[in-house]
């Protein structure tokens, strides 16, 4: 952007951060790669079925989130191993619900309500910036304030929407 390399500043497991924000559990930082290493597969193939199955309307179309995952090379058996080792390694999952009960589209109106803090505040500093679902590209000499704002929005983003979700 204007010429110079952009900069990708972007939540870390933001879906699953959220939700244990909002369910007043504690967020392991590691949360993606402890269910990897206890289910024994890829860390990438472990977010794509969480993310899968915090989206997943419903149990009863489960077997269509399989589906698309097998197109995807994930097998039927591998998520449900996942599934089940995510469950065990945070139980906050199970108990509140998260995962095929459509979650996803929650912590997408989230996502949108930070960014429109987000656009505002580059504006209002002149930050030129683009956006790609939860990331922010922004030139180099913006990286630390846009992280830092855009963790600020976030966490009152969940204050606010706190008591009108139910998880």
């Amino acid at each position: 952007m204007d010429g110079k390399p952009l900069i990708e500043c972007d939540f870390s497991a933001n879906h699953p951060y959220m939700l244990a924000k909002l369910t007043g559990n504690t967020f392991a930082m590691d949360f993606y790669s402890v269910i990897a290493a206890s289910s024994n597969c890829d860390r990438t193939v472990v977010k794509a079925v969480i993310t899968a199955a915090i989206g997943c309307p419903s149990e009863s179309k489960a077997h269509e989130m399989k589906y698309k995952l097998l197109t995807n090379g994930v097998d039927s058996a591998t998520v449900d191993s996942i599934l089940s080792t995510a469950t065990n390694a945070y139980p906050w999952l199970g108990e509140h619900n998260i995962l095929l009960s459509n979650k996803g589209v929650y912590m997408q109106w989230l996502e949108g309500e930070i960014a429109m803090r987000m656009f505002a505040f580059a504006v209002r500093e002149g930050i030129p910036m683009v956006n790609v679902h939860d990331a922010y590209a922004v030139n180099n000499e913006h990286q630390h304030i846009v992280s830092r704002t855009m963790n600020q929005y976030r966490e009152e983003v969940l204050e606010a929407y706190a008591p009108v979700l139910s998880l």
